[in-house]
């Protein structure tokens, strides 16, 4: 991405438990990506997940036919 496609940022402040904290990092890492962009990716896909389960609860069926209840806690 180029400097004029980037989207904007907006500063905020969040405070994270410790294990939350490693947690983000342990993302970033894994992702190559900054904790910046680990955190908004991770806030869109929160998002898109309580969009499309605004209970949060999924029902899942596996290629051998189980299904599964998945809960977003």
């Amino acid at each position: 991405m180029n400097e004029t496609s980037m989207p904007r940022l907006v500063k905020v402040t969040v405070n994270l438990t410790r294990p939350t904290d490693a947690a983000l990092t342990r993302l970033a890492a894994g992702q190559g990506s900054s904790r910046t962009d680990a955190l908004n990716r991770a806030v869109r896909l929160a998002t898109l997940l309580h969009e499309m389960a605004p209970n949060g609860h999924f029902k899942i069926v596996l290629t051998d036919g189980l299904e599964k209840d998945i809960y977003l806690v």
